[in-house]
């Protein structure tokens, strides 16, 4: 297999704006495109009865991130005390220069540091 893109691991969520805005304005990426998709395209996909929005995210080193808003609300998660007593995607790994101003940057943007 021949990889031509970055790997691009998406998260779905209930409200875009605000996670648009954290990944964005906190963490420095790029959109690159926003797009919604119509219920008829979603269901031929097997993505979703009903439509939804995708934000297309990029690192200034490539790295990507879609960002998933489908019309229908998604079913609740089984919540856990801790991260790895789930299963699925459990995070995202960024390598920053500087981890202290992000934190900063992540607190003051009403982050819930753990």
């Amino acid at each position: 297999m021949r990889v031509t893109a970055a790997f691009e691991p998406a998260i779905v969520c209930r409200n875009l704006e605000p996670m648009l805005a954290f990944y964005r304005d906190v963490l420095g990426m790029s959109v690159f495109s926003i797009d919604t998709i119509g219920a008829a395209q979603a269901g031929l996909a097997r993505l979703s009865s009903g439509g939804y929005t995708i934000a297309r995210l990029e690192t200034d080193r490539g790295d990507r991130l879609k960002l998933v808003a489908p019309q229908q609300q998604p079913q609740s998660q089984a919540t856990y005390g801790l991260v790895l007593q789930r299963h699925g995607y459990a995070y995202l790994t960024y390598i920053v220069p500087d981890v202290r101003s992000v934190h900063a940057a992540l607190t003051q943007a009403g982050a819930e540091i753990l």
